[in-house]
């Protein structure tokens, strides 16, 4: 109970579903092998001091399993955004922010799109993705 801030990018697909990757690098990363959803859920409540937040980066079909884990954690869900890579098109992800310790009432904010009508980055997506290229290190 020391950190404000944990944030993840779990693996995308329940075990047992999807096909699997055998032999590459992309099997632990896609699949639930070695950390579940509620693995990363209970890292995260143990992780956070009251008050802090849990991010995850998700698929959208793992919605329920997300807030049932965070829920059974005290991670309470805050804020949504689905990231849709353009308009028409149905979310290919979900971001979720969970407070720990925080009562109920989730908030949706306006999707985050990736590409506009012509297949560039919207002016979000260019800031979001981009900006590193124009900071200097120092």
């Amino acid at each position: 109970e020391h950190y404000d801030l944990v944030s993840i990018n779990p693996p995308y697909k329940k075990l047992g579903t999807g096909i699997v990757n055998e032999g590459t690098d992309y099997k632990n990363a896609r699949h639930e092998f070695t950390c579940t959803l509620d693995d990363a859920a209970k890292a995260a409540a143990y992780l956070l001091k009251y008050g802090g937040r849990f991010c995850i980066c998700q698929r959208p079909e793992r919605l329920a399993d997300i807030f049932e884990s965070m829920r059974s954690r005290k991670l309470e869900p805050k804020l949504m955004r689905e990231v849709i890579q353009r308009a028409g098109k149905e979310p290919s992800l979900v971001l979720v922010e969970g407070k720990k310790g925080a009562a109920p009432g989730l908030r949706i904010l306006p999707p985050l799109f990736i590409e506009d009508g012509e297949g560039n980055y919207t002016d979000e997506a260019e800031e979001l993705f981009c900006s590193y290229k124009y900071k200097t290190v120092r």
